[in-house]
């Protein structure tokens, strides 16, 4: 710009007229464009934050730190595009636009993504895009950073039938008397039977009861276990969209019943069958929903779980089932 001032004033001292003084205004403006707009990113720092959990169908943010580091050019109107590689899909870009940014302050924003598949997503790498201030020329930086993102498979609301609050009579009849010590609560008190172990009588009970016995009734913390189990064998996954369907109806119901006072466990049932989660909370939920985003039909899993699980009552989600039905048409049973 001062070339350009300083040529239109030496031309008007030679009489030109002002058509050449607008030439060395533009010229000027041309010339200085380009190493403006690479000044506008040059102290640019953006680092990118983990997504949260990410469930397939349902839009997610990806926050970024940006940090000016230059001391006194401010940075304006720029764009942060980030490619996003889904599953099995089309590459897209998830990009936003930064007002500005002052000179050695920071700034955090915010890219909305998509992913309608679940498995291995891959954020890759960033590039800055600035054509400040003119708009006359374009300036690209890159900014390496990968990361792998799992997308939990889609979770939609269902009605669940309600599990059954004890297997007391199930576990009476598989077990015979008297009850296995060790890791049982006390439920209630009954009255003493023919079979049970004297030891669970309680004495201070039945000393105020005339001419009855109080046992101590207890309670097997299997007994709040349940389970949904999902078909894998090759025999039962005959359709992909079928077992994709299959996906989602399981991780659906345990989001539903991970939040009740039980204990929820996900059986991955293939040539042979393997329980991947046990216990209860979010914890348990984020494992058996990992196991669920990166499962594929026909699996073979190795058997490793208690002979007495089979006494656990089991939501069996069947991809057969799934074959023209929508999700919240399918009703399941326990068994």
């Amino acid at each position: 710009m001062i070339w350009s001032s300083a040529f239109a004033m030496w031309g008007l001292q030679l009489g030109n007229n002002h058509l050449l003084l607008l030439a060395c205004l533009l010229l000027g403006a041309v010339v200085a464009s380009l190493p403006l707009s690479i000044l506008n990113l040059a102290g640019l720092r953006v680092r990118r934050r983990s997504p949260g959990p990410v469930f397939a169908g349902a839009p997610f943010l990806i926050g970024l730190e940006i940090e000016n580091g230059s001391r006194f050019l401010p940075a304006s109107l720029f764009t942060i595009e980030s490619r996003l590689s889904p599953p099995r899909g089309r590459t897209r870009i998830v990009s936003c636009m930064v007002d500005r940014v002052d000179a050695g302050s920071g700034r955090k924003v915010t890219q909305r993504g998509l992913v309608r598949r679940r498995g291995e997503a891959r954020l890759q790498d960033m590039e800055l895009r600035s054509s400040f201030p003119l708009g006359l020329f374009r300036v690209r930086r890159l900014i390496p950073d990968q990361e792998v993102v799992l997308v939990y498979p889609r979770v939609v609301p269902l009605p669940v039938p309600e599990p059954p609050r004890l297997l007391r009579r199930r576990l009476e009849a598989a077990i015979p008397a008297p009850r296995p010590l060790g890791g049982e609560e006390l439920h209630g008190l009954r009255e003493f039977r023919p079979g049970d172990n004297p030891k669970w009588i309680h004495w201070r009970s039945s000393a105020r009861v005339d001419g009855r016995l109080l046992l101590r009734e207890l309670e097997d913390p299997s007994s709040r276990r349940i389970r949904v189990a999902l078909l894998t064998g090759r025999d039962t996954c005959d359709s992909l969209a079928c077992f994709e369907k299959a996906v989602q109806l399981a991780a659906s119901l345990l989001c539903r019943l991970s939040g009740r006072d039980l204990v929820v466990e996900l059986e991955l049932r293939g040539e042979a069958s393997l329980v991947v989660a046990l216990g209860a909370g979010s914890e348990t939920l984020e494992v058996a929903l990992k196991k669920l985003a990166l499962v594929e039909p026909g699996e073979a899993r190795t058997r490793s779980f208690e002979e007495d699980s089979r006494r656990v009552p089991t939501l069996v989600v069947d991809p057969r089932l799934m074959r023209g039905k929508k999700l919240q048409d399918v009703r399941l049973h326990w068994r």
